[in-house]
Formats: C-alpha cells, structure tokens, sequence
C-alpha cells in the first residue's frame, strides 16, 4: 500500500534534499586532510582514498541501477544510508589514521553506499514531476553539492568536531548522522501508481528535448556508438579536473596564502570557507542554473560554454589562491561550473539515447566520474608531493579546452534497429530467490491500463503484442479487448507492472491458450516470462481443468519464439496472416503439456 499512496509530492523533494546533502559529503574529505598529513600521511594519499571513493560511487551506481526495479526506491536507499554510514563509523572505530581502514571503509563501503543512494532521489523525483523534470533533477542534484558545506564547517571552523572530539570520533559522529538522514529522507522515495500524472499535466507525444523515436537506444546499441565516447571522454575531463581541484582546494590555498605572508592558522580559515561555502554553494547553485541555461540554449552548447571557461578558470586559479578574494571568487566560478556537469550529461544522455532509457544509459555514462575521480585528484596529489602544484591546474585546464573541441563535434547518433519483440529469450530463466520474493500477480486493475499501453514502444512490437490493435495502442482499445478474455492477469513489482496476460476464450477442452503475454522493457531478462507463463500453467489446471497451455507467436518475433522453446512449448501448427504492412506472415501455434506440473 505504500507504494501507491498518493501524498504531497513535494515531500519527495524534502526526502531528496536530506539524502543527497548526506551524499555529498564526499566533497567534504578535504578537511580531513591536514589532520591525516600531520598524522604521516602524504598528500598522495589522502587523494587515493577520495580517488577511491569516487571510483566506487561510480561503480556502485551502475548496480544500483540494476537493482532499482528489483527492490524498491526506499529499500536501496535505506540500505545505501546504512553502508555509507557503517563505512564512516568503523573508519572512526578502526583508527582513523590507518590508511588501509580509511581506504577501505570511507573508501571502498562509504563509497559504495553513495553509489547505492544516488540514484534513487534523481528516479523517484522524474517520476512524481514529469511537469517539472528539469526542475526536480537539479534541485536533487544540487542537494549533492551543497552538502559539502555543512559537513565541513562543522568538523572545522564552526563546529570544532576534530578539534574538540578527534579525528576518529568525528568519523563515528559523521557516520551515525548518514544513516539517520538518509533513513528519514528514505520514508517518502517510493514510485507513484501505475499510470499516475499530476492534475492537468498531459504527456507530449514527442518530448522537446527527446529522441524523437520512441525506443531510443538500448545499453549495449549506445556502447557501440561514437557519441558515447564522445561525451564519455569529455565527462572524464571536466569531472576529473573539477575533483582535482576539490581535493586541493584547502591544501594549496593555504600554501598559496602563506607564501604571501598570512598566518597558517587565518590561511587555513580562509582556505576552508572558500570550499565549504563559495565552492559548495556555487556548486550547488550551478546544478540548477545550467539545467535552466540547457533548456534555453542546448545541452551541447551549454557543455560547450562550460568546459571551455572551466578551463580558462583553473588555468587562472594558480594566480587566484593567493589572495582571500579572488580564492572566493576561483572557487565560486570552478564550483558553479562543476556543478552544472551533474545537470548536463545526464540530460544530453538522455537527449541523445533516449529518455525512457536514460536510467540504464546513465551509470554507464557516469563510469567518466569515477575515472576523473582517479585520474584528476591523483594527478594533483603526485605533483603536490613534488611541490608543482601549478602544473596540476594548468594541465587539467587545457584538458577542459580540449574536452570543449570533443563535444564540439556531437551529433544525435543513426540508430540501428534494435530487437523488435515482447519477449526475450532470457525472460525464460527461472527467478533467483530474491526475485521470486519480489515479484507477485493478481487480476489487472483498470488503472494497470497506462503502463501496459506503454510496453510496446514501435508498432511492430504493437502488433505482435495485440495484433488487431490500431496504433497507438489506447486505454480504451486495451480495456474493451480484456474484456473479451478470461483470468486477464499481472505480475507487479513494488508497485509497478512488470508483465502482463490473459486466457483467450478456446472450444479446446483441456486446451489453455495465452494471449497478449508480454513482459515490461523495464523489466526484461529477469524471469518475469518464466514467473508469468507459470501462474498461467497454474490458472488453467485450477479454473479451467486444462492439461495444456497454448501461445501463438509471429515467426518474425524471433525473440519470443526462442522464450517460448526455453519455456517447454512445442511448435503444433502454422496459419499465414498479414503484417501491418499487408505483408504475408506465419503465425505460429505452441502447445505446451502442463497435466504434471
């Protein structure tokens, strides 16, 4: 029932804010870095754990995403708080001078438990806006970078925790806060029903900024494209030089201002708030305004004008940290600029491979922050341990010129076919034991209708699925066909449709025939067809008495006929019909024997 209560959707945006500004607080490991420096660290080390983390978070997203449908947006994200947190409080209870520990447990779990979190408020809040998409990304995405912030003038300036409490206990008091935030911001990330949409909001046929093919590109058709190295590469330069500067921004600066004559302690001061206030708020502030430029201006111009000022700006930050005010004014610019790449690449994604798709494409996409998390702030730490600090922000600056010709050149890819069907071959194997306590089935609801008039993304894929529909397949045209078949039923999973058929009515004693069977994109290749053809052997013993199930599949659809062979059915018999295109086609009738099941 939770996952199909409506309440204000705002909260969401609430729930969104307090778990990312946790999730942020990888931007805060710089303050730790003076403590872990007195302590015998070098300065490549304290960049290999922030490395680490970073390259974690990436990975982890990917299978986060994965596993987004499977268990719920709150169930992932609770269990992201959890490992984020334990990562931060047994760093803390393991010496938190141990490079080993911190590498393994700020690094490595805290990392991951990021990883987990992150996508969820972006997912859950596209879905209870699809008025305001451009809106609700980039304020869940600014929470991110505003929450470096807090996190560290608390340990410093403001808050004195390592100062009054200790390295370690700071860790533990950080790690128990994580989880308590990201459990209560938890409590409202779940989807909205099947089919919901806000009052008065109509769908755009083709969105402005879409793909104006309905399917767009699958993961493995985007990875065979030049356009996602394109935009992968140039993700990897300006994440990669923007976390290199993160990493620094409190030791050179206060190298910098010490030069000049400051006292350590003031320049430290001075260093920490321009990285947990010009940095982090213009951070922040930067997600949401260069979403608002894209929408006005273009994704690719606005990555454009981004990367090639980012650039020109850290070239410059050498001859800025020196002085109080043009070190807020450098951090400001570099922190508005880093931000808008958390609001860019995701929606060029999207504009490029396809919306519907953008939550499969986008952790692969997002790998290119994990690779500028190692590549960028590691760079900086070996030239900071020989003291060049200088040629650190002047490489990675011409690296973002560089990145600026590279998506100079994108343009919207030419989509091969992608594989027309209802079924895969691998909707055939059976559920593991933590989908098959996912996954449940009941009778269809009238309010199922919107999801499942979505499954077909082409006509082709409309035709194999209701083959005398006329397309666009429409609620009423769905409903008025359910209600000339038998046990018309659904698989559901934490709310959401994920497979769909019906008995269609047969003179045949003993004979079951399936029809309209068709499983969710969303939801291909993890044993809802396997699930799906069992509660229907199932109905037709119990309510029909039958000892055999039919299915009939379009030679075409070679995709589902290959699931239904895995699935134990056997060709029987073949009758032509015509394809939309008045084409001739053979359609092929299955039986499958079902008495000793």
């Amino acid at each position: 029932m939770s996952e199909t209560r409506i309440f204000n959707r705002w909260l969401v945006v609430l729930g969104a804010t307090l778990i990312q500004l946790c999730l942020g607080a990888i931007y805060a490991w710089s303050v730790f870095t003076p403590s872990l420096i007195e302590s015998g660290w070098s300065k490549l080390q304290t960049q290999v754990v922030f490395s680490v983390g970073l390259a974690t978070f990436a990975i982890a997203m990917i299978w986060a995403g994965r596993k987004l449908p499977l268990w719920g947006p709150r169930k992932l994200v609770w269990t992201g708080g959890v490992v984020l947190g334990m990562g931060y409080v047994m760093a803390g209870m393991l010496e938190a001078t141990n490079f080993m520990a911190v590498t393994l447990f700020v690094g490595v779990v805290g990392g991951a438990g990021i990883g987990m979190g992150y996508v969820v408020p972006i997912a859950v809040g596209m879905r209870w806006f699809p008025d305001k998409k451009g809106l609700i990304t980039g304020l869940a995405v600014a929470g991110f970078g505003f929450g470096a912030m807090g996190w560290v003038k608390l340990a410093g300036d403001w808050g004195q925790f390592i100062a009054n409490f200790g390295l370690a206990s700071t860790f533990t008091i950080y790690g128990l806060a994580f989880t308590g935030l990201v459990l209560i911001g938890g409590i409202w990330m779940v989807n909205p029903p099947p089919g919901w949409l806000p009052k008065g909001y109509k769908p755009p046929s083709d969105p402005g900024q879409a793909r104006s093919d309905r399917s767009g590109f699958s993961v493995g058709q985007m990875l065979e494209t030049p356009q996602f190295y394109l935009i992968f590469l140039t993700f990897t330069i300006s994440a990669g030089a923007g976390l290199m500067t993160i990493g620094l921004m409190k030791l050179y600066p206060v190298e910098a201002l010490t030069a000049n004559g400051m006292d350590p302690a003031v320049a430290s001061g001075i260093a920490g708030t321009a990285m947990a206030v010009f940095f982090s708020i213009s951070n922040g502030i930067g997600r949401i305004a260069w979403g608002v430029i894209s929408d006005k201006i273009g994704r690719k111009r606005s990555i454009l004008i981004m990367t090639t000022t980012q650039g020109f700006i850290i070239i410059g930050f050498t001859a800025m940290a020196g002085n109080p005010y043009l070190l807020y004014l450098g951090a400001s610019l570099i922190g508005f600029n880093f931000g808008g790449n958390f609001a860019l690449f995701p929606t060029v994604t999207a504009d490029i491979f396809g919306t519907k798709e953008v939550g499969q494409n986008y952790p692969y996409i997002f790998l290119a922050y994990g690779l500028g998390g190692i590549l960028g702030p590691i760079l900086g730490g070996m030239l900071g341990d020989t003291g060049n600090f200088p040629l650190a922000f002047s490489i990675c600056g011409i690296a973002c010129t560089f990145g600026a010709g590279i998506i100079s050149i994108l343009k919207p890819p030419t989509k091969t076919e992608r594989r027309t069907t209802t079924l895969d071959p691998e909707d055939a194997e059976p559920l593991s034991a933590e989908y098959a306590t996912s996954f449940s089935h009941r009778e269809l609801h009238e309010d199922d209708a919107p999801a499942i008039c979505g499954f077909p993304h082409t006509d082709r894929e409309l035709f194999y699925m209701f083959p005398s529909a006329t397309p666009p397949l429409t609620v009423t045209q769905f409903l008025e066909t359910a209600k000339e078949r038998e046990d018309p039923t659904v698989v559901m999973c934490h709310g959401e449709v994920a497979g769909y058929a019906n008995f269609i009515p047969t003179p045949d004693d003993g004979i079951c025939e399936v029809g309209n069977m068709v499983v969710s994109p969303d939801f291909r290749r993890k044993g809802v067809g396997a699930y799906l053809i069992g509660v229907m052997a199932e109905k037709a013993r119990t309510n029909f008495n039958a000892d055999t199930l039919r299915a009939d599949c379009f030679n075409e659809n070679t995709a589902a006929l290959l699931f239904y062979r895995r699935m134990g059915f056997r060709p029987t018999d073949m009758q032509t019909r015509q394809d939309p295109d008045g084409r001739d086609t053979a359609l092929i009738q299955m039986h499958k024997n079902i008495a000793h099941q």
